[in-house]
């Protein structure tokens, strides 16, 4: 285990995680100030049109908060719908795992959720998590059955 002072957080928090959590975390941390630092670059297809490449996380204080909040759930089951790269992901899934729990995580987009599997399997993560990728409306059959079908 390893005492952090993260810069993002408040310094008189202490983080007490897994060094290779850490690591994981720092590389979210750079990749996310790289993506503030420089101008917004429109992708091919548009933000969902399957390209985005940027991470528009919660960011390093509400990743903490969320934790704490997991934290305090015994053996908690939580529904993450909307993968992303991970980020927020790693953060529950730190929680669950010190709490006995698990992190069930649903992302429309397989290469985003395949780059937040190959993070959390870093940080150790990954046996915690419960990976599956849906597409459109599949995802809201799946959650709520009695809707009735839309013809688009």
């Amino acid at each position: 285990m390893t005492v952090l002072f993260l810069s993002y957080l408040n310094p008189v928090r202490r983080l007490i995680m897994d060094e290779k959590i850490l690591a994981v975390l720092n590389t979210y941390h750079d990749r996310i100030n790289k993506e503030r630092t420089q101008p917004k670059q429109e992708v091919p297809g548009g933000r969902d049109g399957g390209n985005d490449q940027r991470m528009r996380a919660v960011g390093p204080a509400t990743g903490q908060l969320l934790n704490l909040l997991a934290k305090s759930l015994h053996t908690p089951h939580i529904l993450e719908i909307g993968t992303s790269f991970g980020y927020s992901g790693t953060w529950l899934a730190e929680a669950a795992r010190a709490s006995g729990g698990r992190v069930t995580t649903m992302e429309m987009h397989p290469y985003k959720s395949e780059y937040a599997k190959s993070m959390h399997e870093k940080a150790g993560l990954a046996p915690r998590k419960i990976f599956t990728a849906y597409l459109g409306l599949r995802l809201a059959t799946l959650l709520f059955p009695r809707l009735p079908q839309v013809s688009l």
